[in-house]
């Protein structure tokens, strides 16, 4: 499978439905967005199109939000995101979201945080 782009079928912008993301050939859906702009505020959470992911279940093994105004990378395997997500609508149709310390999260200087533990590699 080539990379695939997963479009929302509830948002478009100027009149083109909008890409909420890409699927690789090893079942990664990835997307970057802005912690600032695009994060949940309360519960902090990231949130999925609904559809899009329903739609593409059988071909996603994890996720990945390349944050791109802190440099973060959040990462959760299929299972896990499902067992921890809600459902929301904030006026673009449906959406998971699953709330951040389900996360492992990979700081820029290479710290790892995994279910809200921080873990040192070193030191």
């Amino acid at each position: 499978m080539k990379e695939q782009v997963v479009y929302s079928k509830n948002s478009q912008y100027e009149g083109k439905y909008r890409i909420i993301g890409k699927i690789n050939s090893d079942g990664v859906f990835y997307k970057s967005a802005s912690e600032e702009k695009h994060m949940l505020k309360y519960p902090k959470a990231w949130a999925f199109d609904k559809d899009g992911i329903d739609d593409n279940f059988k071909k996603i093994v994890k996720f990945i939000v390349y944050a791109v105004d802190t440099k973060k990378e959040y990462e959760i395997g299929f299972l896990k995101f499902m067992q921890h997500a809600s459902v929301i609508d904030r006026g673009h149709g449906l959406q998971y979201y699953v709330p951040i310390q389900n996360w492992n999260i990979t700081s820029e200087d290479g710290e790892i945080t995994v279910n809200n533990y921080q873990l040192k590699m070193f030191g």
